[in-house]
């Protein structure tokens, strides 16, 4: 009999449902969701899980009998229809923007309040460009795992793995080449940064690509993988003195340092993976746990005298004190946009642009930031800087959603 025409209902309020053998109502009546999902051309999120967050169902169930029943493949078997999540978009747009200006306003630190900036090497303490550093690679990592199983259904597993590893090999190259631009050309980075030394994009670079030998496990096990390799980090090569100075003197820990990066890159892709399930139930444990855990860490570190290695916070060292409080507080936030309706079902304009092109804005404003530090130098010390501090970050705001504009005008999306 004739295939049924596709119907698309735009913007459909309805639960998730599985197809499976053991789900009637979706697996008999229908056609297979390939068949019965008419994509739009709604650009929210990145391209590798866009596919699943359609919100358009065929109303294909009408034309079939009990006993027209199509063949269900293993593969949609196992496979969820969900709602569009722009959640994910608004909330990584509003950290990486956060980001931005927060790491441009290091350039004027002398005038910004401590807890703003990151907390100094051998304090005791998290602030809050601190926390967005956790931040930052958390909503990079939530849909780390679920981005690369939509890829390997599309390619053969190994280009999935190869695009994986040329994009690590892309970010570790150009942080090296930022670092050298900025310790050569523009000089005077403080705590004796050099060339060889790890930024943000180095590190991000590193850790994906060692995380791709643990990223196709099951959730559960990533998390017990992840709290392992910080806690190993954290009791083992924090115990050792060569080690930790090696950490130290290293922005962002170096490649020993990568290890705690790594777990807390498994643990943000699990509790990312549990959120797409239907009752979110493993979600909230696994939120739970963290923030159990960051919240004993804190009460010891207040309650304890003394600046023991177990329990010191900072950043510098990434301690797991300092990882799961921050990771804690990003996740309470994440919770927070769930919870309000039209943060998690509608873009937030310019800001989800923003989130969707995520790591281009952010080398957007990286170099916004260093290109100021170059051109201006140590004026921006003088008589006049409250003037160049307002000025440069009105600049650096209006460009940053200017150019979201643009993507959002033209729905450009660039996922690196």
């Amino acid at each position: 009999m004739p295939r049924a025409k596709t119907k698309k209902i735009e913007n459909i309020e309805t639960d998730e449902k599985t197809i499976s053998a053991d789900n009637p109502e979706i697996s008999q009546d229908c056609l297979p969701v390939s068949e019965c999902v008419e994509p739009d051309n709604h650009t929210g999120a990145d391209n590798d899980y866009i596919d699943d967050h359609i919100g358009a169902v065929s109303d294909c169930s009408q034309n079939h009998t009990e006993n027209e029943k199509p063949p269900t493949t293993n593969h949609q078997s196992q496979t969820t229809i969900h709602k569009r999540l722009p959640i994910f978009d608004n909330f990584r747009g509003l950290v990486i923007f956060l980001t931005i200006i927060l790491n441009f306003l290091r350039i004027y630190q002398h005038m910004m309040p401590d807890f703003l900036m990151h907390a100094s090497r051998y304090v005791n303490a998290v602030y809050v460009m601190d926390i967005g550093v956790v931040a930052f690679v958390s909503v990079l990592s939530f849909l780390f795992s679920y981005n690369f199983r939509r890829k390997a259904e599309k390619q053969k597993l190994g280009e999935v793995y190869r695009f994986y590893i040329l994009k690590s090999f892309v970010f570790i190259g150009f942080g090296f080449t930022y670092r050298f631009f900025e310790t050569n050309f523009i000089g005077g980075l403080a705590d004796g940064v050099h060339t060889t030394h790890f930024n943000v994009f180095v590190t991000y670079g590193f850790m994906t690509l060692f995380s791709l030998i643990f990223i196709q496990l099951k959730p559960y096990l990533r998390l017990i993988a992840g709290t392992v390799l910080i806690a190993v980090h954290q009791f083992v090569f924090l115990g050792i003195e060569a080690t930790r100075q090696s950490i130290l003197v290293n922005p962002e820990g170096g490649i020993v340092g990568i290890l705690a990066w790594i777990g807390l890159c498994l643990i943000a892709s699990a509790i990312g993976d549990y959120y797409f399930e239907k009752t979110k139930r493993k979600f909230y444990i696994a939120t739970g746990v963290v923030m159990l855990t960051g919240l004993i860490y804190l009460i010891l570190n207040l309650s304890i005298s003394g600046a023991y290695m177990a329990i010191f916070l900072n950043k510098y060292y990434m301690t797991a004190g300092f990882i799961f409080i921050s990771l804690a507080i990003t996740l309470g936030f994440f919770i927070v946009f769930d919870k309000i309706k039209f943060l998690r079902e509608k873009d937030i304009p310019l800001i989800a642009a923003i989130g969707k092109s995520a790591l281009v804005f952010f080398v957007i404003g990286s170099l916004f930031h260093t290109i100021v530090q170059a051109i201006f130098g140590g004026s921006l010390w003088g008589e006049r800087a409250s003037l160049a501090l307002a000025g440069a970050t009105i600049v650096l705001i209006t460009v940053t959603l200017g150019i979201a504009y643009i993507f959002q005008r033209f729905k450009i999306k660039i996922v690196l």
